[in-house]
């Protein structure tokens, strides 16, 4: 049992055959995690400057505000609720000026709640939002750069690097989670759900009821569920099994690819596009500091076979 667990962590384990051995490898992660902090926060000018825009077009009188923005009502702030992501947009500049205060980090995560709650006040949930927001809490927890980072404060910066990823996946082994335990309940109740062949059909169909209309591949697939089936059931493992893949570096990239796949499929079957779901998975785990370098994938499919 000892040997199959070593042999197995031998092929999962990242090979980093760098010429200065670990220490090196330390400082290429810590380098390109500097860079993948400053893009994250640096995209988040982008979103803050849209909450700006949809903000101010929408009524303070229609909103019924969520839990961390409520104090809007007191003191008759409620007409003042754009000015909330125009803070956010000015602690957002500050933090890509001065990435390593970390006060500057937290304020940014402050209002980074406040802007989105006020988004989502209005009835529609935004998704894409929660990950943002989690991600800017986390990256309050990275050291500070002043002077020359020494070992110990990359590590640290890497380690949270590695719980954002954690983090980023388990919003998908949530939802796959979910997918699978709605399954068996309907395979329990002899109804048809996730796990029947016309389930993905029905589930396009439904959508296209609630109002998203024709989209670009869901009449087919609706016409043709053998088609669809095998993806879908893939799909549902894919996502219940991806929260392990956060400590496998060697699955960082491809894993990232797939789920982008699955939220571009979402888009032309569904009309459901996840924009900001995309981006988050191409900056941490496409571009992961940990991902495989190239040429070594030659090796590691390899490895497995060993």
């Amino acid at each position: 049992m000892q040997r199959m667990i070593r042999d197995l962590r031998r092929k999962v384990r990242p090979n980093y055959a760098l010429p200065g051995g670990q220490f090196e490898a330390v400082h290429r992660f810590y380098t390109d995690c500097t860079w993948i902090i400053r893009g994250f926060y640096l995209v988040g000018l982008i979103f803050s400057y849209g909450l700006i825009a949809a903000i101010s077009h929408k009524d303070p009188a229609n909103a019924d505000f969520l839990w961390p923005v409520a104090w809007l009502d007191f003191g008759g702030l409620r007409h003042t609720m754009v000015v909330v992501p125009i803070i956010l947009f000015a602690v957002n500049c500050a933090v890509v000026l001065r990435p390593e205060l970390r006060a500057t980090r937290a304020l940014f995560a402050v209002f980074c709640l406040f802007s989105s709650a006020i988004d989502m006040s209005f009835g529609a949930v935004n998704h894409g939002w929660h990950i943002w927001i989690w991600i800017s809490v986390m990256m309050i927890f990275l050291p500070g750069h002043r002077g020359v980072p020494g070992r110990a404060r990359k590590l640290t910066a890497l380690s949270v690097m590695v719980y954002i990823q954690a983090m980023i996946l388990l919003f998908y082994l949530m939802a796959g989670s979910l997918k699978l335990i709605a399954g068996f309940k309907s395979l329990a109740a002899g109804e048809m759900g996730n796990f029947s062949i016309l389930g993905f059909s029905s589930l396009l169909a439904d959508r296209m009821v609630q109002g998203s209309g024709v989209t670009v591949l869901g009449d087919y697939f609706i016409a043709h569920p053998m088609v669809g089936y095998p993806f879908f059931l893939g799909l549902i493992l894919v996502q219940a099994l991806a929260f392990p893949a956060a400590f496998i570096p060697r699955l960082h990239r491809a894993l990232g690819l797939v789920l982008i796949g699955f939220h571009l499929g979402t888009g032309l079957l569904m009309d459901i596009y996840f924009s900001a779901h995309v981006l988050w998975l191409a900056l941490f785990l496409v571009y992961s500091p940990f991902r495989v370098a190239r040429g070594q994938w030659r090796g590691i499919s390899r490895s497995w076979f060993e």
